[in-house]
C-alpha cells in the first residue's frame, strides 16, 4: 500500500515563497504530483504567484532556460547547395560570425550583418533561414539594417574552415559564392572617360585570387592589384560587355548600377543597357537619377542663356 505524503503549512509556504520555488520543484523534492502539491496548497489557504510573476521567476530558472535553449536550438548539418555557397560568399565579406560575452555569464554564438540595403538583409535573413538557423532583422535608428542569428555548431563549423574547404564546398554553385562576396564587398561605376568598371577589395589575396579563377573560367577577364590603402587588394573588371557578362553571370540583388552625376545622353544610355542587362522596368533610383540629370541639363542651358545676354 503507497503511503501518503504530506506536506506541513509552514514548510509549503518558506518553500514556495520564501525560497521562490515552483510547483514542479517541491513536487519533485518530495516524491509526489504536482496535483497533490496544489491541493495541499488549497488546503493550507497558501496564495499562488500570478501568470506574470511566475513567468518571470520560471525564465531566470537554469534549467528552464537551460530547456528552453535545447528547444530553440536547431542542428547544423552542412551540405552543399546554392545557398551556402551564397552566405558563405557574404561571410567573407561583410558578414560576421563571432562569440559574444555575456553580462551573466556564458557566451552567444551570433552569425549577422549589418548593411543599409535592405534587399541584401531579407536576402541573407532567407538564406540563413534555408540552412537551419532562426535569424531576425533588427533596423536601427541610422538606417542600418542588422541580421543575426545564433547557433553554436554552425559557429565551430565555420571557424573550422580553410580556404581549401571553402572551395570544395561552393564546387558547382560558384557563381551563387562570388554573387554573395559581390553583394559585400563589390562595386559599380564609371571612370572620368565614361567607361563602366567593377572593383571588389579584400585583404585577403588568396581569396580574390580564387574569385579570379572562377570568373577566367567563365571567360571574363580580370584584374588584381594592390595592395593599396589599408592593405586592400581590388579585382576590378573593366568595360561594358564583361561587366554585362559578370551581372548576367552571378545576378546580384544590389550594386547593379553606378551611383553618381552623369551628363544626360550618357546617362540615358547606360540606364537603358542596364535595364537590357536585367530584363525588367528600371528601379526607382535610376528614374529619379533620370530627372537629376535633366535637372542638371537644364541648369546648365539656362546658365549658357545667361552668358549670352551678359555679353
Amino acid at each position: 500500500m503507497l503511503q501518503k505524503v504530506t506536506v506541513t503549512r509552514e514548510k509549503l509556504y518558506e518553500m514556495y515563497w520564501k525560497q521562490q520555488k515552483s510547483i514542479r520543484q517541491i513536487a519533485r523534492l518530495h516524491g509526489i504530483s504536482c496535483e497533490t502539491v496544489w491541493r495541499q496548497m488549497n488546503k493550507h489557504g497558501i496564495a499562488r504567484r500570478n501568470k506574470n510573476v511566475a513567468v518571470k521567476l520560471a525564465l531566470t530558472s537554469p534549467e528552464v532556460r537551460r530547456r528552453m535553449s535545447l528547444k530553440l536550438r536547431k542542428k547544423f548539418v552542412a551540405y552543399r547547395s546554392s545557398s551556402l555557397a551564397y552566405l558563405l560568399g557574404v561571410l567573407l565579406g561583410d558578414g560576421y560570425v563571432c562569440k559574444v560575452r555575456k553580462t551573466r555569464g556564458g557566451h552567444t554564438y551570433l552569425t549577422g550583418l549589418c548593411v543599409k540595403d535592405r534587399i541584401f538583409a531579407e536576402k541573407f535573413a532567407k538564406t540563413l533561414s534555408k540552412i537551419g538557423l532562426n535569424p531576425y532583422i533588427h533596423t536601427e535608428k541610422r538606417g542600418f539594417h542588422r541580421v543575426r542569428a545564433t547557433s553554436v555548431d554552425f559557429y565551430e563549423w565555420y571557424k573550422s574552415l580553410s580556404l581549401e574547404q571553402i572551395r570544395e564546398l561552393i564546387n558547382g554553385f560558384e557563381s551563387q559564392f562570388v554573387c554573395g562576396f559581390y553583394e559585400s564587398e563589390g562595386s559599380i561605376s564609371l571612370d572620368k572617360s565614361g567607361m563602366l568598371y567593377i572593383q571588389i577589395r579584400n585583404k585577403r589575396r588568396e581569396l580574390l585570387s580564387m574569385i579570379q579563377d572562377i570568373l577566367d573560367s567563365q571567360g571574363i577577364e580580370t584584374r588584381l592589384r594592390g595592395p593599396y590603402m589599408w592593405d586592400c587588394f581590388t579585382l576590378a573588371i573593366y568595360g561594358k560587355n564583361r561587366v554585362e557578362r559578370f551581372l548576367k553571370n552571378i545576378k546580384p540583388c544590389i550594386k547593379t548600377w553606378p551611383k553618381g552625376h552623369l551628363e544626360k545622353g550618357r546617362f540615358v544610355r547606360l540606364v537603358e543597357d542596364i535595364s537590357r542587362m536585367l530584363k525588367g522596368p528600371e528601379p526607382s533610383s535610376l528614374l529619379s537619377w533620370r530627372k537629376e540629370a535633366d535637372f542638371s541639363e537644364r541648369w546648365a542651358q539656362r546658365s549658357c542663356e545667361q552668358r549670352e545676354k551678359r555679353r
